[in-house]
């Protein structure tokens, strides 16, 4: 254990996170643990540390419980969180005082962005600043134990300081709405000349014409397919519209890239109507999975040359990091026997854990497939 002695005297908080976080034996990680809190048992940073490589995730963010100092669970008991959803965490975050606990960082990320040397809401505004531009993982299982004692910052507190706690908070909140208005806000001026730079290379440079002319062929393509998907409708039997559906998405990931500025307006426009196809017929949702895996490998090729590498090598982490968890599974299997109740409920939900790794293994597989033909593709 390395236990840093800031020299400072006026870091909050915030502050002291900072300088623990920028210290050189601070490892990839940083995972929070309150003086007068508990990690639940021996498991809990291998749950975060495996959130992080399945998720591929900047935060993780727990579930804890509030007991008293004997361990007692007192109310309101398990704070979960779970207004925070895949879809729409980022902005119901907007909406609450607080994200839960434990809550831990990839420390690259962290560093870059810092948290503010305060000794309240420190937590809140870097977990709002981190979603604004990355994924936060979530735990929903009880990893942490939170302590109350009557001087912590979660006590009973005077109407003066919850007004003022809330007016801090209030601002945070205005300070992310505006910083994410501003992060997708296209400066006009700037756009015009982006446009006129366009014309000019369609006018002057054969290739560039012809380039922006295949870019503009392809959004025809994808707009044409679909016109196709829309026109599916109830009445089509079932297996004849799901297979409909795959030829239309194979189709579509076999179009190139279309203009820049219509990317993002015929990807939700495509991936709405697949949706809606894929709920209607519950078509596979490991197939859904893989099509838009395979539709987004292009973006992932226009990072850099070596993004496909990284992203292989995601996969393969992911990979290990579930057949590891396959195999733990697997064995507890074998301690169980079906001559209790409670031995039959803990058996059915084993099994299902295990059934769906094991799919989710395949569609790692998959993907890892799709990852190296378009390697072979590029090379």
């Amino acid at each position: 254990m390395i236990h840093i002695i800031p020299q400072e005297n006026d870091l909050g908080i915030g502050g002291c996170w900072n300088k623990g976080i920028c210290h050189e034996k601070c490892g990839k990680f940083a995972i929070q643990l309150d003086s007068d809190d508990l990690y639940k048992d021996e498991s809990t940073l291998q749950k975060i540390v495996d959130t992080f490589y399945k998720e591929s995730c900047a935060m993780v963010i727990g579930t804890y419980l509030m007991t008293d100092f004997q361990l007692n669970e007192i109310p309101p008991g398990i704070i979960d969180h779970k207004e925070w959803t895949p879809e729409n965490g980022k902005n119901n975050a907007l909406r609450i005082n607080g994200l839960g606990a434990p809550r831990a960082f990839y420390t690259p990320i962290l560093r870059n962005i810092k948290l503010p040397n305060t000794s309240y809401g420190e937590d809140y505004a870097i977990g709002l600043r981190i979603s604004r531009e990355y994924k936060i993982g979530r735990i929903y299982d009880v990893i942490y134990l939170c302590r109350r004692w009557e001087g912590n910052s979660d006590a009973a507190l005077s109407t003066e300081k919850v007004n003022r706690n809330n007016f801090y908070k209030d601002r945070i909140r205005t300070w992310e709405i505006k910083g994410r208005i501003q992060m997708h806000t296209i400066d006009e001026e700037f756009q015009e000349l982006v446009e006129e730079m366009i014309e000019n290379q369609k006018e002057n440079w054969e290739l560039a014409k012809r380039n922006y002319e295949a870019l503009e062929e392809n959004l025809e393509k994808k707009k044409a397919i679909i016109e196709k998907l829309n026109v599916i409708d109830d009445q089509m039997d079932t297996e004849e519209a799901t297979q409909l559906v795959r030829d239309l998405m194979k189709e579509w990931n076999g179009v190139g890239h279309v203009p820049f500025k219509e990317k993002d307006r015929i990807y939700k426009q495509y991936h709405s109507q697949v949706d809606k196809l894929f709920e209607r017929f519950n078509i596979s949702a490991s197939n859904k999975k893989l099509s838009n895996f395979k539709s987004t490998i292009s973006s992932i090729q226009e990072g850099s040359p070596q993004a496909l590498y990284r992203e292989r090598e995601k996969l393969v982490r992911a990979f290990d990091n579930m057949k590891n968890e396959l195999q733990t599974y697997e064995n507890n299997l074998g301690f169980l026997t079906t001559s209790s109740k409670k031995g039959n409920s803990l058996l059915t939900e084993i099994n299902r854990k295990v059934e769906k790794l094991k799919a989710d293994i395949e569609l790692v597989k998959e993907k890892i497939k799709v990852v190296d033909e378009n390697i072979k593709n590029q090379g």
